[in-house]
């Protein structure tokens, strides 16, 4: 979007904004700039990223009334990640507040820096890049806060108990690669927000108190490898869509309440490794193209409704 807008250069190099009617400071580290329209004697009519509209300095503008305004194009990429490390730290504070903090196994100094907490790792612009908190004797519930943490690639909350519903905040995590929340007692149903985290290679929600339905927005993960929703008491039928996870190795449905038949999409699922549907509720026939997923080395259908025989093509399978 290009604005043409006014902008006062201010003493302490802070950027005050004008457009329309309205007055406002910019954060830096929200916004890249590309500006055009200053005086050329200021030899400055080229374009910057926001490490170098920081840098600037009254030593550039020694000729020039700092206090003079003057005309700017500007390209504002409003997509810019307006998150920093401070707003990473409050989010974190935010999950040892809602978790009884004090009370974990391995807690954390609040007033020392995020880099010595424990389970915490930092990438090289000082963000969160993984968060390692599994069997940490977690109470309570996860925060909405938790959506903050744009850069984190991993989120382990593992084996404690935390006992809240699954916030749909954690769907703006798009860079996550592992989610576990498994070994917990967390209830209501899983957010079709889940959907959305494109990069997710292993999402981890089994031994839980879980219900309602599996989302068919989980089809969109297709960089998804391992799907574990085993020890919940989820029900109704297992969407078609999750046959778009041509990359799946592993799936983990058992324990569950699931009706319905094997849904013919199961058919590109052609890198499974490892299937269980185990103590459900599951009709119709065993499908014959099972024996087709020539990867497949774990199968276990035990315990359902399954009617007719099996399929003499499982009994090819490597």
């Amino acid at each position: 979007m290009i604005n043409d807008w006014k902008v006062l250069i201010l003493q302490d190099k802070s950027l005050l904004w004008k457009s329309d009617s309205s007055l406002f400071f910019v954060l830096f580290s929200n916004f890249v700039f590309s500006l055009s329209g200053l005086p050329d004697y200021l030899n400055l009519n080229k374009s910057f990223d926001k490490t170098t509209v920081v840098n600037f300095n009254r030593t550039i503008f020694t000729d020039y009334d700092l206090t003079n305004s003057f005309s700017l194009t500007t390209k504002i990429n409003r997509n810019t990640d307006a998150n920093t490390p401070e707003t990473d730290r409050a989010a974190l504070i935010a999950i040892y507040n809602a978790t009884d903090g004090p009370n974990w196994t391995n807690t954390w100094d609040l007033s020392a820096d995020m880099s010595t907490w424990h389970g915490i790792v930092l990438n090289g612009d000082n963000r969160v890049a993984g968060v390692r908190l599994g069997n940490n004797n977690l109470t309570g519930g996860i925060p909405i806060d938790i959506g903050n943490l744009s850069e984190i690639t991993e989120l382990d909350l593992s084996d404690n108990s935390l006992s809240s519903t699954i916030p749909s905040e954690i769907g703006n995590l798009t860079k996550l690669l592992s989610l576990s929340l498994s070994k917990n007692n967390l209830s209501g149903s899983i957010p079709q927000e889940i959907g959305s985290l494109n990069a997710l290679g292993i999402l981890n929600l089994s031994e839980n108190d879980l219900i309602g339905t599996i989302p068919s927005e989980l089809g969109n993960l297709s960089n998804l490898i391992l799907l574990l929703l085993h020890s919940n008491d989820i029900e109704g039928s297992i969407p078609t869509t999750l046959g778009n996870l041509t990359k799946m190795t592993s799936l983990d449905l058992n324990r569950n309440g699931l009706t319905g038949v094997i849904p013919s999409s199961f058919s590109n699922l052609t890198a499974l490794q490892s299937v269980n549907l185990s103590f459900n509720s599951l009709s119709g026939e065993i499908p014959s193209f099972i024996g087709n997923l020539t990867s497949l080395y774990f199968i276990n259908l035990e315990v359902n409704d399954f009617s007719g025989t099996i399929p003499a093509s499982i009994w090819s399978l490597p």
